[in-house]
């Protein structure tokens, strides 16, 4: 009787830790909520279309530069298996 006592004592004990737990949560949501709605500086149109247009030539520099080096990469090892015939 003393094991099952204990266990139900147990579960007694931990309902209020995961009260405590479900609150931690709600108000960390809540403070997320007013950071972002009233200390969070968005950007405006402006500046994320200027943001956007630096990300989009970036990306595509990048995608040229892999191109190239896999293009260079291709060709040396089409002349390498050449040689080997």
């Amino acid at each position: 009787s003393t094991g099952l006592q204990n266990q139900v004592s147990g579960v007694r004990a931990s309902l209020p830790v995961l009260i405590q737990n479900i609150m931690k949560i709600i108000n960390y949501c809540k403070a997320s909520y007013e950071e972002l709605v009233h200390q969070v500086t968005w950007p405006s149109g402006k500046e994320l279309m200027g943001s956007a247009v630096v990300v989009l030539i970036a990306s595509l520099c990048i995608a040229v530069l892999v191109f190239g080096v896999d293009t260079l990469f291709d060709k040396g090892m089409q002349f390498i298996y050449g040689l080997a015939k």
